[in-house]
């Protein structure tokens, strides 16, 4: 059986875990949305300023997401070990 301390360190790292998961997942929604609605009609004529504005829509939303997946793993790591560190 596992005791109380195995138990909130698991479910610490388990809470960790959901939170970096759940915030990478809305920005990629995002992402994905941004993909989707900020893209040509195939008959519909271009001018160089909407495409400009679709692609920097698009490396906004990139730039985003690379740092909730960089830092929030780094963040994520830091928390799991200070969990680790003081449930003892």
């Amino acid at each position: 059986m596992m005791s109380i301390k195995g138990l909130l360190r698991w479910g610490s790292i388990f809470l960790i875990m959901i939170t970096y998961i759940c915030a990478l997942a809305l920005i990629i929604m995002d992402y994905g949305v941004t993909l989707k609605y900020g893209g040509i009609d195939p008959h519909e004529q271009v001018t160089a300023v909407r495409c400009n504005s679709i692609i920097d829509q698009i490396s906004i939303s990139f730039v985003e997401l690379t740092y909730i997946a960089f830092f929030g793993y780094l963040i994520s790591i830091v928390l799991i070990l200070l969990v680790f560190k003081k449930v003892r």
